[in-house]
C-alpha cells in the first residue's frame, strides 16, 4: 500500500506542474441520478457529428507510449491493478455493480447508474448497510462462457484488489478492509454474499464513497480459479465481463492455464473483439458500436499525430496541446473532430490562515477580488503542456463533482475575471490591517509576506505579485526547496497549488479542506497549505499567535455521508462555504484536456468519469 500523506488511504501523486504540487486522491460519486438542467460553460464537445450510431467496423486507438520500446503487452491490464487504463476496462473489458454512461457531465456522465446490479443499492436508514442485487443472465466471457457471474465473484475481485493492488486505498470504508490488507483476517468481513445474486456491504461509519468503489475496475468480478498463480500477471489471462474480450480468449484454459494474451498480439497491436457472452439487452450503459478495437502505442506525441493525420488510427492517444486545439478548431474540415473535457482538478493560490495578514477574512476576500485569474489561466495555457488549456476557476470544487450545479456561481466577480480593484479595496477597508480604511493593507504584517515560487513561470509569479500589491500586500519570493505544505515553516502562500482526483466525485477531493496531518516523527503538513481546520493546541505547538482558524469539518462529514442527489447538493454547499466563509485559498484555474479523432469517426463522446474518449460510444462512418 502506498504511503498516504493525507491520512485517508488516498494515493498521493506528486506532479510538477507550473511549480504546483498536484496530489491525486480518491473520490466518490452519488449512487442516484440527478440533473441540474444547466448547460456547461466549458467546451465539453460530445457527438458533434451524426448522432446515428452505426454498428460494425474496426476502431483503431492510439495509446501513449510508456517509455522506450514499451511492449503493447502493457495494454493487457489487470483490472485489480487498474491505474492508467481505466477507460479500456470500463468501456470494454469489465463490468461492475455500478458504472457510468461514458458521457459528459451535462449528459449524466458523472451519475452512477446500475451496471451488473439490476438497480441502485438499497441503503439502510443508518447508511451503514448497502445491499446490491445482481441482474439475472450475467455470464463471463470465454473460456468461462458457461459460468454465471455471482456476488461471490465480486467479493473475490475486491479481495484480490486489496491483496495485490491498491484496493485498500479505495475500499477503505468497508468494514474489515484494513484487517484484510494487513493479513490479520482471511476475508473482508464487511462483504457478505448470502446468495448468488445478493451482495451486502457493511461500513464502520456512513460514507457514500462505497458507491464509487463499486464502480472501480478493482470491484469487477473474477471467476473462482481464473487468477490462480497470476498475482502479478492476471491481465494476460483476463476473463472479460464487458462487451469485448481479448482476441483469442477462447483459447485460454480455465484455472489460469494456457497461453497468455500477449503471446497472440499482432505486430504490436492488441485486439479486442466482441464478447459472445455480453448481452446488449442487460447493459444499458455501453453502446459498443464497433466490432473490433485495435490498441497500439505511439512512439511519441509526434508519432501519434502523424498516425492520426495519415488515417492509421481513429483516436489519438495523446491529449492536444493548446496550439493544436486552436488550429483544429480553426479548420472547418476538422473542427467537429475534437472534444475538450474539464479535468477533475483545481489550481489555486493558498493562504495561510494562521499567518497575518491572511488570518483576516476581509484580507482574504480582498485577494479574491484583486487576483487576475484570466491572466494566470492564459499563461498556463500557453506555457504548461501537461494539460491542453486552462479556464478560470470561479469556485473551489470542479463542476463535475457537483453535477454542474454551480456553473454560474462566482463569489468574486470582475470584468473578464481580471480582478476588480474597487471591490478588492472595499473588502480590504473592512480589515483591521487597513488602519485608515483606504483599501490598502498598511500594517507591518502586510510587507514581505513569504511566497514560495519553486519552478512556477515568472509571468504567473508577477501576476500574483501585482494583484496583491494593488491592495497593499507585498510578497517576498523564495525559490529554495522549502516544503510549502510544512505547517511549521510559517509560509504565507505559494504559486500555484493544485489538487487532482483520480476518481470522479467529492470524497477524496474534500481532503484539500481537511485539517493538517501529523506524522510520528513530528512533521505536520496541510494538504492545501492553508492550515484549515487546525486545532488551537496545534497552532500553539507550531508557533502561531492565532488561537483558531476556520474549519469545514462538519460540512465535509455531512457530505461524505450524503447519498444520491443529496451529495451533489452538499458538495455545492461545501464549495460555497469554502469560498465565501472560510476562503483558505483563491481558486484560479480548472485544467482542460482536448482529444482529436479521425475522419472515419461518425459519433463520439468524452467519458467524464475517467476523462478520456469513451471507446464504447464511438461509431464509425462505414
Amino acid at each position: 500500500m502506498a504511503n498516504d500523506r493525507n491520512g485517508r488511504g488516498q494515493r498521493p501523486l506528486v506532479l510538477t506542474l507550473a511549480g504546483a504540487v498536484v496530489a491525486a486522491c480518491g473520490a466518490t460519486a452519488s449512487p442516484t441520478p440527478t440533473t441540474s438542467g444547466s448547460t456547461p460553460s466549458g467546451p465539453l464537445a460530445t457527438q458533434p457529428r451524426s448522432p446515428t450510431q452505426r454498428e460494425g467496423g474496426t476502431l483503431r486507438v492510439g495509446l501513449p507510449a510508456l517509455g522506450d520500446n514499451a511492449p503493447i503487452a502493457e495494454a493487457y491490464v489487470d483490472p485489480h491493478r487498474w491505474l492508467g487504463m481505466e477507460e479500456v476496462l470500463r468501456c470494454c473489458l469489465v463490468r461492475t455493480l455500478l458504472s457510468y454512461n461514458g458521457r459528459t457531465t451535462a449528459e449524466g456522465g458523472i451519475i452512477l447508474q446500475p451496471d451488473l446490479a439490476e438497480s441502485l443499492p438499497d441503503v439502510s436508514p443508518d447508511r451503514l448497510t448497502w445491499t446490491f442485487r445482481l441482474r439475472a443472465g450475467l455470464r463471463f466471457g470465454p473460456p468461462y462462457e458457461d459460468t454465471a457471474i455471482t456476488s461471490r465473484d465480486i467479493v473475490r475481485g475486491i479481495e484480490r484488489s486489496v491483496a495485490v493492488g491498491e484496493g485498500a486505498l479505495f475500499f477503505e470504508p468497508i468494514t474489515g478492509v484494513a484487517a484484510y490488507a494487513d493479513e490479520r483476517a482471511s476475508t473482508i468481513v464487511g462483504l457478505e454474499a448470502p446468495d448468488e445474486r445478493t451482495l451486502i456491504v457493511r461500513l464502520d461509519e456512513p460514507n457514500a464513497d462505497v458507491a464509487t468503489a463499486m464502480s472501480l475496475p478493482g470491484s469487477s468480478p473474477i471467476p473462482a480459479d481464473a487468477a490462480n498463480g497470476h498475482d502479478d500477471d492476471y491481465g494476460a489471462f483476463l476473463v472479460a465481463s464487458g462487451p469485448y474480450m481479448y482476441e483469442g480468449s477462447e483459447a485460454l484454459g480455465k484455472g489460469g492455464q494456457g497461453e497468455p494474451h500477449e503471446a497472440r498480439q499482432r505486430a504490436g497491436i492488441a485486439v479486442l473483439v466482441r464478447n459472445p457472452s455480453w448481452d446488449r439487452s442487460i447493459d444499458g450503459l455501453r453502446g459498443a458500436w464497433v466490432d473490433r478495437i485495435e490498441l497500439s502505442r505511439a512512439n511519441s506525441l509526434e508519432d501519434d499525430r502523424e498516425r492520426l493525420s495519415r488515417g492509421d488510427i481513429d483516436v489519438a492517444g495523446y491529449p492536444l496541446r493548446s496550439d493544436e486545439l486552436a488550429a483544429t478548431r480553426a479548420d472547418p474540415a476538422r473542427r467537429e473532430l475534437v472534444a475538450v473535457a474539464t479535468y477533475p482538478a483545481v489550481f489555486f493560490l493558498p493562504l495561510n490562515l494562521a499567518l497575518p495578514p491572511f488570518d483576516d477574512l476581509a484580507v482574504r476576500r480582498a485577494i479574491g477580488f484583486s487576483l487576475d485569474r484570466s491572466a494566470i489561466a492564459e499563461i498556463l495555457s500557453a506555457t504548461e503542456p501537461r494539460f491542453t488549456t486552462y479556464r478560470v476557476a470561479r469556485h473551489a470544487v470542479p463542476d463535475s463533482f457537483e453535477n454542474n450545479l454551480l456553473l454560474d456561481y462566482n463569489p468574486f466577480p470582475s470584468p473578464g475575471d481580471r480582478g476588480d480593484l474597487a471591490a478588492a479595496r472595499a473588502a480590504m477597508a473592512e480589515s483591521n490591517y487597513d488602519s485608515d480604511a483606504d483599501g490598502r493593507c498598511d500594517a507591518p504584517a502586510c510587507a514581505n509576506v513569504p511566497l514560495i515560487v519553486g519552478s512556477t513561470d515568472p509571468q504567473v509569479v508577477s501576476t500574483v505579485e501585482n494583484s496583491l500589491d494593488a491592495i497593499g500586500i507585498s510578497l517576498q519570493p523564495r525559490s529554495d526547496d522549502a516544503d510549502p505544505y510544512d505547517v511549521r515553516a510559517h509560509n504565507g502562500t505559494f504559486v500555484l497549488a493544485g489538487w487532482l482526483s483520480d476518481t470522479p466525485a467529492l470524497g477524496g477531493f474534500s481532503s484539500v479542506f481537511s485539517p493538517p496531518l501529523e506524522e510520528p516523527d513530528g512533521f505536520a503538513f496541510s494538504l492545501s497549505a492553508s492550515l484549515i481546520g487546525s486545532r488551537p493546541e496545534q497552532l500553539q505547538a507550531w508557533g502561531y499567535d492565532v488561537d483558531s482558524v476556520p474549519s469545514v469539518d462538519t460540512k465535509v462529514a455531512e457530505c461524505l455521508a450524503a447519498v444520491g442527489s443529496e451529495r451533489f447538493l452538499c458538495a455545492a454547499e461545501l464549495d460555497q462555504l469554502v469560498v465565501e466563509r472560510a476562503v483558505p485559498f483563491i481558486p484560479v484555474a480548472f485544467p482542460e484536456v482536448g482529444f482529436a479523432f479521425g475522419d472515419r469517426v461518425a459519433a463520439f463522446s468524452v467519458d467524464q468519469s475517467v476523462i478520456a474518449p469513451a471507446l464504447d460510444q464511438i461509431a464509425l462512418d462505414n
